[in-house]
């Protein structure tokens, strides 16, 4: 094998590589999507209502919360795959979860917080 057959098929290896990981960090975020956020959002506001919460506080303080961490993520995800080009992908799947989990968090408690100073 010559060397530029070797530089080919290992320039080849890469993109296919970078193309692979593109499609399961893309396919994992559509797929989850919504449903994600349902199934994080229904059990914790049932958590809040057995912990005494009203329900009306309940919906609204994690309905913001999960909407904060949607565009959170969104924003993150898209920002990372920006700067990163072909592993972008995954590395803002990594990054757009934590934000979104931490935006999620703060803007629950920020409404809780809120909610109990105007009672």
């Amino acid at each position: 094998m010559t060397d530029k057959t070797g530089e080919a098929l290992k320039s080849a290896a890469k993109a296919s590589a970078a193309a692979y990981t593109d499609d399961v960090a893309r396919n994992i975020g559509r797929g989850l999507g919504p449903l994600g956020a349902v199934v994080g959002t229904v059990p914790a506001i049932m958590n809040d209502i057995k912990g005494g919460m009203s329900t009306t506080e309940a919906v609204v303080s994690e309905g913001g919360g999960t909407l904060a961490g949607i565009g959170a993520a969104a924003v993150a995800g898209a920002a990372m795959g920006s700067f990163v080009p072909g592993a972008g992908t995954a590395a803002g799947l990594v990054v757009g979860a934590v934000a979104g989990g931490v935006a999620t968090w703060w803007t629950s408690k920020t409404i809780q917080r809120h909610w109990d100073f105007w009672k």
